[in-house]
C-alpha cells in the first residue's frame, strides 16, 4: 500500500508533536524561578505612580551593613549579607493599598511565614516577617511592613536563597561552605 503525500506529512508531524510539546515546555518552566530562588513579591508595584522601587543583588551586600526605615527609627543589621534585597517606598493611598493587598495575599498563600515583630502607634504600623527553611534552622526570607500613615509605606524584603544560619559569621551564597 502507498500512502499519499497528506498522509505521509500527518504521520511525521504527529511523530514529531511531542517531541515539540516537550521542548516547549522545558524552554517554558528554565524562564520560571526556582522555588528555591526568591521572587520579588511586590513586583506589580514596580513602575507604578507614586511608587520608588529598588533592587540591589547580593554582590553589592558587602556595601550595605544595615538597613534602617526612612523614619531613622528602626534598623537591621544585614553585616551577615543577603541574596537579594528589594525595598518599595509607596507614597499614595493607592499604591499603599495595592502594597496590603499583596502583602495580605503572599501571607494566605505562605502560612510559614511568621510575625516576629508588631508595633502600632496611632496609624504607624512596623512588622516584621519571617520565612524559614530546613525545619526552621535557617531564614530564607526577612520581610519589613513600614507604614506611617495610609499615604506612605516603606516595604523591604531581603532574602537567602540557601538560608541564613545566624550561627555562622557570614551569608555563603553557594554550595562551597569552606568561606
Amino acid at each position: 500500500m502507498f500512502l499519499n503525500y497528506n498522509t505521509m506529512y500527518d504521520m511525521r508531524i504527529k511523530n514529531r508533536l511531542p517531541k515539540c510539546v516537550a521542548i516547549l515546555l522545558l524552554a517554558v518552566l528554565m524562564m520560571l524561578p526556582g522555588t528555591a530562588a526568591a521572587q520579588d513579591i511586590f513586583a506589580d508595584l514596580a513602575g507604578i505612580d507614586n511608587v520608588e522601587s529598588t533592587y540591589i543583588s547580593g554582590r553589592f551586600a558587602h556595601n550595605m551593613k544595615r538597613r534602617s526605615s526612612s523614619s531613622g527609627e528602626h534598623t537591621i543589621s544585614l553585616e551577615m549579607g543577603f541574596s537579594s534585597y528589594y525595598s518599595y517606598q509607596c507614597y499614595s493611598e493607592r499604591s499603599v493599598a495595592m502594597a496590603k493587598k499583596i502583602l495580605k495575599k503572599y501571607l494566605k498563600d505562605n502560612p510559614t511565614v511568621e510575625v516576629v515583630m508588631h508595633t502600632t502607634q496611632g496609624v504607624q504600623e512596623y512588622t516584621v516577617y519571617e520565612k524559614f527553611i530546613d525545619g526552621g534552622n535557617k531564614m530564607s526570607q526577612l520581610l519589613i511592613w513600614d507604614s506611617d500613615n495610609p499615604c506612605v509605606a516603606e516595604i523591604s524584603v531581603i532574602n537567602w536563597d540557601k538560608g541564613l544560619d545566624r550561627t555562622k559569621s557570614k551569608y555563603v551564597d553557594s554550595d562551597n561552605t569552606d568561606e
